[in-house]
């Protein structure tokens, strides 16, 4: 049977997931804060952090899910099923690192509810801005260079254009 010793992995791996979804968090603030100051750079920065973040939280999870499978036989068995398992309540260590695993979950889960937001509201004003800055109440759309005027109409030969010349 799993003895309390047989849960260190799994909580050292569920500290670590909890670490890396608090490092998602930074980067998504990063990612709120280069969106507000119009900072291109960073954003793109906190995007690259954003996707290594993740693809390390993957490796993690794929880790977690070794351990449950050696533990239990079952790679799938969610977290809060492992009591079942057990005559005996789950060591407090484990018990506790679920908890902070499952709240900082929430969070990220939050963070990335506010990010689609402020993003989906940066590209909508991004949008009327370009709208209006392209589109033109007042007529024709000016031009700039030579190449872009119409021909001016030229004169027939033989018309007078100033009767008092």
């Amino acid at each position: 049977m799993m003895g309390p010793g047989a849960f260190e992995s799994l909580i050292t791996a569920i500290r670590r997931e909890t670490a890396l979804a608090q490092d998602l968090r930074a980067a998504l603030a990063d990612q709120r804060g280069a969106i507000a100051s119009n900072d291109a750079e960073k954003l793109l920065a906190s995007l690259d952090a954003v996707e290594k973040t993740l693809l390390t939280l993957a490796e993690a999870r794929t880790l977690r899910t070794e351990i449950m499978a050696s533990l239990t036989g079952d790679p799938k068995l969610p977290l809060g099923q492992l009591e079942s398992l057990r005559r005996e309540p789950l060591p407090f260590a484990l018990d506790d690192a679920r908890r902070e695993l499952k709240r900082a979950a929430t969070a990220v889960r939050d963070d990335v509810r506010i990010n689609q937001a402020i993003l989906t509201r940066a590209v909508e004003n991004g949008e009327a801005f370009l709208q209006a800055l392209f589109t033109s109440a007042l007529g024709p759309v000016p031009t700039y260079a030579d190449a872009e005027r119409a021909p001016e109409p030229k004169a027939r030969p033989g018309m007078i254009l100033n009767r008092r010349a």
